[in-house]
């Protein structure tokens, strides 16, 4: 990938074993630029860096394995319903977790 100062940018990884966590992004050598981060939980894309706002590496810093573990359920449970896949009828998109930074 070339980064907007026109320099290569190279995909790296950072990991957090504790949370089974792991953090792509691409990063520019010349001038330090991170972008398309993307937040992996139990090998599952679960969050993503959007314009303006650096959500996957937020979350990446502050996870716990209680975090990260309530994350995973929530994003699992809500691709079920909106997938089709769930055991509940419901219908209901609400989870029991809410996050706060």
């Amino acid at each position: 990938m070339q980064c907007s100062c026109g320099a290569s940018a190279d995909l790296s990884t950072q990991v957090n074993q504790k949370c089974d966590a792991e953090l792509r992004y691409c990063a520019c050598e010349k001038c330090g630029t991170i972008s398309e981060a993307v937040l992996v939980l139990h090998g599952h894309d679960v969050c993503w860096d959007v314009t303006g706002d650096a959500v996957a590496r937020r979350w990446f810093s502050t996870l716990t394995p209680e975090s990260a573990e309530e994350l995973f359920q929530s994003v699992t449970a809500l691709q079920n319903v909106l997938l089709g896949d769930s055991d509940d009828d419901s219908g209901d998109l609400h989870t029991q977790f809410s996050f706060t930074f």
